[in-house]
């Protein structure tokens, strides 16, 4: 007998999600998905709808649609439709809408950040459950509000074949009836798929008043799973929850919070991890080599100190240094700096510098975390604060498998985030191109992120006029007293 949690009822889905006014709302699973947006749209008419896979002809049933054939039309066609909501964005027509470009999706979340935004980020071709492949969900570009995932109870008893998308990945054979320990499975994976610091609601449909054990028996499963993750690569103490209804259209919704746990790790971006390139001699800023740019000073602290200052600030998993050129002068200034960020890290020195970025690439590859996406940095762009740097890997943790480039006025700058599976292609890149080629083999994972809100930040030292442009910038606008 599995003893049952205390569930409270709720009358709106809205509520029973803890979904408020703004923020990006993602689904995830099978079971229902569709039918819960609809609805939320109906609560919640203020909204904004959209999705990253595909969608039918009629989108979410509810107000108005918008779907064109390429994405600068869209654009127009939503700037026409400004303040009419609800609003359902999608491209194409017939028998399937479909995604935009993860770019569009990052302007569309941008241009929207003060707003409810619901995102179907996940397909299953109507069946009830469903085991996420390697690159699904496709999570919107956007810090989440919440992930939900949608778990289709009433596919108990079912044949696999007929109740399963993709059935073979459950094993045991294709006729087989789909058990409870199948809908487990799929929460553990599922919140293993979830974005590293995404709150977490699993919503149960088909699952009454009567069925409230078998509600229970997930709200376990999930809440072993996801307390169990390692804080490095998920944290542990997210927000979760779980809803359990009959019937998504006519409700009621029966909802259990987990308690609330103190976050015991430091971990403020788990899985990534940061690299500092601090091996170049600077040739441009010194042209005899005699000292190194990163021992110029600004605002009272090196080049250097200032960097790894802010780096190890940020809350990576996992933090890596490469030091080269004037290293004896320059690592005891590292060990300072991550001494007063609080932060520990790996600081690799390069024994030839020289050779080119691509030798401090590979250093730094081989000498981080396995497992972890990569966010690689200069120590000469002393403007960087710690919530761009969360903001460029955030995304690329959230996204998993893209690549995110920041932009300024449309032009690429630095730090770019790589992700985990492309460390064996950074692990063997040529000395004098660094990361590029690897970027220019997969452009079709690249995503374009616009920072020209905090643009300033941007700014690198390459000659010693870029520092005093710098100093100049910081008197204009230090107040007056």
């Amino acid at each position: 007998m599995i003893r049952e949690l205390r569930f409270q009822r709720r009358d709106e889905l809205a509520r029973a999600l803890g979904i408020g006014r703004r923020g990006v709302v993602a689904f995830a699973g099978a079971g229902g998905k569709t039918a819960c947006i609809r609805r939320l749209l109906g609560e919640r008419p203020q909204a904004l709808a959209t999705t990253t896979t595909h969608l039918a002809p009629s989108g979410f049933a509810t107000g108005l649609l918008l779907a064109a054939r390429d994405e600068r039309l869209l654009e127009r066609l939503e700037r026409r439709a400004a303040g009419v909501r609800p609003l359902v964005l999608a491209l194409g027509g017939g028998a399937k809408l479909r995604s935009p470009s993860l770019d569009w999706h990052v302007r569309f979340l941008a241009r929207h950040a003060a707003d409810l935004v619901f995102v179907e980020a996940d397909g299953a071709r109507r069946r009830l459950v469903k085991l996420p492949a390697a690159h699904e969900p496709a999570w919107p570009p956007a810090e989440l509000a919440s992930a939900v995932v949608v778990v289709g109870a009433a596919a108990l008893a079912e044949p696999l074949e007929r109740g399963a998308h993709r059935p073979e990945r459950f094993g045991g054979g294709r006729r087989r009836a789909i058990r409870l320990a199948d809908l487990e499975k799929m929460v553990r994976a599922y919140a293993c798929a979830a974005p590293p610091s995404a709150p977490l609601v699993f919503v149960v449909t088909g699952c009454g008043a009567d069925e409230l054990p078998l509600a229970s028996a997930l709200a376990r499963a999930a809440l072993a799973a996801v307390r169990a993750r390692d804080p490095h690569a998920q944290d542990p103490a997210v927000p979760l929850g779980v809803v359990a209804t009959p019937d998504v259209v006519s409700g009621p919704f029966w909802v259990w919070r987990a308690p609330e746990v103190r976050r015991r790790s430091k971990v403020a971006i788990p899985g990534a991890c940061g690299i500092v390139l601090a091996a170049g001699r600077g040739a441009r800023f010194d042209a005899d080599g005699a000292t190194s740019k990163l021992l110029s000073t600004w605002r009272g602290r090196t080049l250097v100190e200032r960097a790894v200052e802010t780096w190890g600030r940020s809350g990576f998993a996992a933090l890596c240094i490469v030091s080269g050129h004037a290293a004896a002068q320059i690592e005891p200034r590292m060990r300072r700096a991550l001494d007063r960020a609080g932060a520990v890290a790996a600081i690799v020195r390069n024994p030839r510098p020289g050779r080119g970025l691509g030798s401090s690439v590979r250093l730094s590859t081989r000498a981080s975390p396995a497992g972890l996406g990569l966010l690689y940095g200069h120590a000469d762009m002393p403007g960087l604060r710690v919530p761009t740097l969360r903001r460029i890997a955030g995304l690329g943790t959230t996204l998993r498998r893209a690549i995110v480039q920041p932009t300024v006025r449309g032009r690429p700058v630095n730090p770019v985030f790589f992700p985990a599976d492309l460390r064996s292609a950074l692990s063997r890149v040529l000395d004098a191109q660094g990361g590029r080629p690897v970027l220019e083999a997969h452009r079709d994972r690249v995503v374009l992120l616009p920072v020209d809100d905090v643009a300033d930040e941007f700014a690198d030292v390459d000659v010693r006029s870029d520092l005093e442009r710098l100093r100049r910038r910081a008197v204009r606008r230090r107040p007056a007293r």
